[in-house]
């Protein structure tokens, strides 16, 4: 009888540092790799009780071919199956973590290849099985506890991770640890990896989602040749190209497309030291200094927005200038009566506003912030009132001898019940209203 210890490494993540289970991590390790991950598996140092075990041409092709002739049988058959091939960057990592002779995974970060960014590495691991063939049929028999469409069950994780649709290649590695409980140690890295315990692929008629492109072996296997898309990519097994996330283009979407904009509205408000923390650079790369601000960096003060087809500012409210920076002449109307709430619902509220808001100070309002009553205009240029009819003053302050002979007829609380109205009484009715009892230091 075969044993088999582990778990697929996306359903349980095992960490591998220094210091954790008698691993070491070597000062000589390659640049590359260090930079991806200080404890990198290709930076751990052997186990003394390891030996290498090569993996012949012959026992690539037979693992690669178990691989393909277990993925073209799936039940329900699969619209979506890559075809696998051999990967010598998996393989080599796979070899380095089974000569640490630990029974479990390494971390999915210590397994990653520099030449392929962001691309998600899974695992599937074998102990104590007398060949591949054996422990790929072992992983395999999981079948038997897997339901299509069902949830994911305990046990099943080696299985998923087999019949993966976006698995195009595979590369294994394996070490004799004498002194092991299960001493054959046989390991298989896969890409791109299985990173979610949804449904592995989409069920159907063999090859419906790449009729151009379907194995002539097999007739059941979309075969790009081992595409792989960096950085969430996805391989669009119809075209063998690849669907690349915001961001990012090219053949293997090798290439950042830097937006004008970062992608989630939270990257406006977030400083550059979340990024990595709270905040996935990815999706913020301008905030994390990944791409460069647009128009050299200019940038729209007071809510203005940057038109980037011609680097201008379109300024919100009554702001002016090239970067928005000058202030309006006054606040609208109705802004004295407005709540601190207002002004922090929204820049547009705080644009209408500026001045209450206090985007703008008082001090900058022209003609020492003058104010000109009974809706009087204030003409900023001479620094005068231009008064509503019947009223005078310098600040239009002086009401009419008289009100309007009408007035006689109108009730009181047409001044004050009737809000389309009260401009109306105000401008003909002002001493029935009593807007002509009110002192010039009130109104201000």
């Amino acid at each position: 009888m075969w044993s088999m210890v582990g778990v697929l490494v996306g359903f349980v993540l095992c960490s591998a540092s220094s210091g954790v289970r008698g691993l070491q991590v070597s000062e000589n390790c390659e640049k590359k790799y260090k930079e991806l991950y200080p404890n990198h598996t290709m930076c751990l140092v052997d186990r003394p009780q390891a030996t290498a075990v090569t993996l012949t041409k012959a026992t690539q092709h037979a693992i690669v071919h178990k691989h393909n002739q277990l993925r073209a049988r799936v039940q329900p058959a699969a619209t979506n199956m890559q075809k696998v091939v051999w990967d010598e960057k998996l393989a080599t990592v796979a070899a380095k973590w089974a000569r640490q002779c630990v029974i479990g995974h390494d971390d999915n970060k210590a397994r990653q290849i520099p030449e392929y960014p962001k691309a998600f590495i899974s695992q599937n691991a074998g102990f104590g099985h007398t060949s591949f063939n054996h422990a790929i049929d072992n992983w395999y028999r999981e079948e038997s506890k897997f339901t299509f469409g069902g949830s994911y069950v305990w046990g099943t994780g080696h299985y998923f991770q087999l019949v993966f649709h976006g698995l195009s290649r595979v590369g294994c590695g394996a070490a004799k640890c004498p002194h092991s409980t299960h001493p054959a140690h046989r390991i298989c890295n896969y890409a791109a990896g299985l990173d979610t315990s949804g449904t592995p692929y989409t069920n159907g008629t063999s090859c419906a989602a790449c009729p151009d492109h379907c194995d002539s072996a097999t007739k059941k296997l979309c075969d790009c040749g081992g595409k792989i898309c960096y950085r969430n990519g996805k391989v669009d097994v119809r075209t063998c190209k690849c669907k690349c996330a915001d961001g990012f283009e090219g053949d293997n979407c090798e290439q950042r497309s830097c937006p004008n904009e970062d992608y989630l509205s939270r990257c406006l408000t977030a400083s550059p030291d979340q990024c990595s923390v709270t905040i996935n650079p990815d999706n913020c790369p301008i905030l994390c200094g990944l791409c460069p601000k647009p128009c050299n960096g200019k940038e729209c003060r007071n809510g203005g927005k940057l038109a980037f087809q011609n680097c201008t500012c379109n300024c919100r409210g009554g702001f002016s200038g090239p970067l928005c920076e000058k202030c309006p002449s006054g606040d609208k109307e109705d802004c004295p009566t407005r709540s601190t709430t207002f002004c922090a619902a929204s820049v547009d509220h705080r644009a209408a506003c500026p001045y209450r808001c206090k985007l703008c100070s008082e001090k900058d309002l022209p003609c020492q912030n003058k104010k000109c009553h009974h809706h009087g205009k204030l003409d900023t240029k001479t620094c005068t009132c231009n008064c509503e009819e019947g009223f005078t003053g310098d600040r239009c302050e002086v009401c009419p001898v008289h009100d309007k002979d009408y007035c006689v007829t109108q009730p009181v609380k047409m001044c004050t019940d009737y809000p389309h109205k009260a401009y109306w009484m105000e401008m003909n009715c002002p001493h029935k209203c009593s807007h002509c009892n009110e002192t010039v230091a009130a109104k201000e």
